[in-house]
């Protein structure tokens, strides 16, 4: 699922989750949870399968027209939490806080904040 907003500034935000079958989402929708952007955070779900390790998972990104910001998901804690996931009319809610770097990895900043009934797509 993918949500993107546009400040008007130059600044975009882009906040993406992903569960599996195995875990049981809804049709055109993904679980109520906290979605890690951490690779071994502790909201984390995994599972194993044919030799694949198959884990939901939460990325954030944050683009103005002088850097380009992305979470460091490998690195850094964070996380998007969905309260609220409409799958008839395609509209969610939740909150979100993670870190972001520029591309030289020199500066940090903390991006959160929260949404409630925005428009979301569905990637397969």
């Amino acid at each position: 699922m993918n949500i993107q907003g546009n400040f008007g500034n130059g600044n975009s935000l882009v906040l993406s989750v992903s569960n599996w079958d195995w875990q049981n989402p809804p049709a055109n929708g993904v679980l109520e949870k906290i979605y890690d952007t951490h690779l071994t955070g502790t909201n984390m779900a995994c599972q194993e399968i044919s030799g694949s390790n198959l884990c939901d998972r939460a990325m954030g990104q944050y683009i103005n027209d002088l850097i380009h910001d992305a979470t460091i998901s490998d690195t850094i804690s964070g996380y998007i939490q969905i309260t609220l996931c409409d799958t008839v009319n395609k509209k969610v809610s939740g909150r979100f806080s993670f870190i972001t770097t520029d591309l030289n990895q020199t500066m940090y900043d903390t991006i959160q904040g929260s949404f409630a009934n925005q428009p979301y797509t569905v990637h397969w």
